[in-house]
């Protein structure tokens, strides 16, 4: 599959909302969520409109584009060169596991101790996650306060969106959210066209 046929599928796969023609790839926060609901959680949220979800854990991973178009990593302070930030949280129990492992294979991610938090708190916690303070610069010549663009990225994101909007945060009403990528279906998509024979 060519480059362009690539970006066809990419744009397909990207749930734009109306600020998304504003924005810059080298000027946005891409935010990645992950929930841990049971499977009678995620059977009962799409069977029972009163049901309220309960979340296990939640995971979320961010990058600002702004660290990797900015200045190259060889350029970058050593305290600064791990730019996926992560945060565990867990309703049922904190957790150590991951205290020994201390980046990824390509060592710009270190992976936290998971938290324990209250099911109450998770909602806050995903807020703060996409609700990025902007400049100080602009707050400071304006007035006023400026969210940073966001792209949130999951796989099979549609269900977690579900279960959040279904706690009262509706990821799509966030007006600095510029794009929503589900990676399981884009990668569903692109390796059924790459499977498909040559004409």
């Amino acid at each position: 599959m060519g480059i362009q046929n690539g970006l066809q599928q990419l744009l397909m796969h990207l749930q734009m909302n109306e600020s998304a023609a504003n924005y810059s790839l080298s000027d946005v926060v891409i935010v990645s969520l992950e929930l841990a609901v049971s499977r009678r959680c995620r059977r009962a949220i799409m069977l029972d409109k009163g049901y309220q979800p309960v979340i296990r854990e939640l995971g979320i991973a961010s990058i600002d584009t702004r660290q990797i178009f900015d200045q190259p990593a060889e350029c970058m302070p050593a305290s600064t060169k791990r730019r996926i930030k992560t945060q565990q949280f867990s309703t049922l129990n904190a957790s150590k596991d991951f205290e020994d492992c201390d980046v990824t294979n390509f060592g710009e991610c270190e992976f936290p101790e998971t938290l324990h938090v209250l099911p109450e708190e998770l909602i806050p916690i995903v807020a703060r996650a996409v609700r990025i303070q902007g400049d100080d610069r602009v707050m400071a010549e304006t007035g006023a306060s400026t969210l940073r663009q966001i792209i949130v990225v999951g796989h099979s994101i549609a269900g977690d969106l579900a279960i959040l909007k279904r706690l009262g945060f509706n990821m799509h009403k966030e007006k600095n959210i510029v794009a929503i990528l589900d990676m399981y279906g884009l990668s569903k998509e692109i390796l059924t066209v790459a499977s498909l024979p040559a004409l």
